[in-house]
């Protein structure tokens, strides 16, 4: 527990990242009730929730920018059908 503050401060965690990385530790009794009920309050912040679930923001983005181009790519075929 002590390596894992002192990482806290050598690598600079916000406060939202050090709850999260104290509720996925590897503790053998798990995250309090009070602190995943923290972490749920955290992401209404924008800036908390993009530090919370970083890879989560990164796919769903992935997946807009994926079927934007596939609304557009069906929209082109449309209108590229109807000149013929």
């Amino acid at each position: 527990m002590l390596a894992r503050g002192v990482r806290n401060v050598i690598y600079n965690y916000t406060d939202a990242q050090r709850k999260v990385r104290s509720a996925t530790s590897n503790d053998a009794w798990g995250p309090s009730p009070a602190l995943m009920h923290e972490i749920a309050d955290l992401t209404d912040n924008v800036v908390a929730y993009a530090e919370i679930m970083p890879s989560k923001l990164i796919i769903c983005l992935f997946f807009f920018i994926c079927y934007d181009f596939y609304l557009f790519f069906v929209s082109y075929m449309e209108t590229f059908k109807r000149s013929w």
